[in-house]
């Protein structure tokens, strides 16, 4: 299968994740992560509970991305692979507070 048949298109992906985004963070935004010093960085990885098929990539990285830029997200399968339970799919890295603020959003 072609990238282009699993991926949905940029546009429906980047408008999904900013409702999203706006019906997790409002009205008071990520109370946890204003706990955090502003300079705490984490590295974190994407890892199977089980057995499946990888999808949501894409919606993923845009969650991640329309919350900070700085926060760099590296893939070792893409959307439509089988995956085992255990296995690394990727990792992301930057700021802590950015990342748990993008982090529900991005795995749902």
């Amino acid at each position: 299968m072609t990238p282009a048949a699993v991926h949905p298109p940029v546009a429906a992906v980047r408008t999904a994740v900013r409702r999203a985004l706006e019906e997790d963070l409002n009205p008071l935004g990520d109370l946890t992560s204003g706990l955090l010093p502003a300079d705490a960085r984490a590295t974190a990885a994407f890892v199977a509970r089980g057995p499946g098929v990888l999808a949501g990539r894409r919606c993923a990285d845009e969650a991640f991305g329309q919350v900070d830029p700085l926060l760099t997200v590296v893939w070792t399968v893409d959307d439509g692979d089988d995956v085992t339970g255990g296995e690394v799919l990727g990792s992301v890295d930057g700021p802590l507070a950015s990342m748990l603020t993008a982090e529900r959003t991005a795995l749902n």
